[in-house]
């Protein structure tokens, strides 16, 4: 597998493995990773910064390994597998692969596996969050609120704006990825459809239909 296959499977099934790595593992899976050269504790402290959650630390490593030679990767995977996540590696890695290899094996292109089509078509990736990012920083508290960020009512909604807001003073575009991470791995309702329509209750259109269209 190429380390452009890896990247692609790992962002295509980004909330999927985040939601599904055991977060009481992730000491152990830090700890084998410096074991194997793969990072190094400065590492840590970055998906650490802010006193963040297990669910942006594992969206963080997640996007730390994505950017990693296949041999990293691979690496990685056995690390799972060691650790009990076994069915992450089988589920959304070897899978994802073995039907990239029979779409990339079929003489046309034209005609993707449906069942696969659809199955992603609500799939949030980095893509997105980084774009939206890019274009709404100023705007993600009202986003926040939309979404919402946090079920509950408008005070807890509140309370974890602030929090995010302490993780990274000053840094709005950074703050905006740590508020749709955080929805993302802990909301039911986090689809593509929902974020856009949301995108577009708050009149950014534009955005949303741009993110449609990834």
């Amino acid at each position: 597998m190429g380390d452009q296959c890896y990247k692609d499977i790992l962002e295509r099934n980004r909330s999927s493995i985040i939601d599904d790595i055991d977060s009481d593992k992730l000491q152990d899976i830090y700890n084998d990773l410096r074991s194997a050269n793969i990072m190094q504790p400065s590492n840590e402290e970055s998906f650490k910064t802010g006193g963040v959650g297990p669910g942006i630390q594992k969206a963080r490593l997640l996007d730390f390994v994505r950017r990693r030679p296949k041999e990293d990767v691979e690496t990685f995977c056995d690390i799972l597998c060691k650790r009990g996540d076994a069915h992450v590696v089988k589920k959304y890695i070897n899978k994802d692969y073995k039907q990239t290899e029979n779409n990339n094996s079929n003489n046309n292109p034209e005609t993707p596996s449906t069942s696969a089509s659809n199955t992603m078509s609500e799939e949030i990736t980095q893509k997105h969050i980084d774009h939206i990012a890019e274009t709404i920083a100023g705007d993600w508290k009202k986003l926040a609120n939309k979404l919402p960020l946090k079920e509950g009512g408008v005070a807890k909604c509140n309370t974890a704006i602030k929090q995010i807001q302490t993780q990274n003073p000053g840094d709005l575009q950074q703050q905006c990825v740590d508020m749709l991470t955080e929805w993302m791995t802990s909301a039911e309702n986090a689809t593509k459809s929902h974020l856009c329509k949301c995108l577009r209750d708050m009149g950014k259109k534009k955005t949303a239909n741009e993110v449609e269209q990834m």
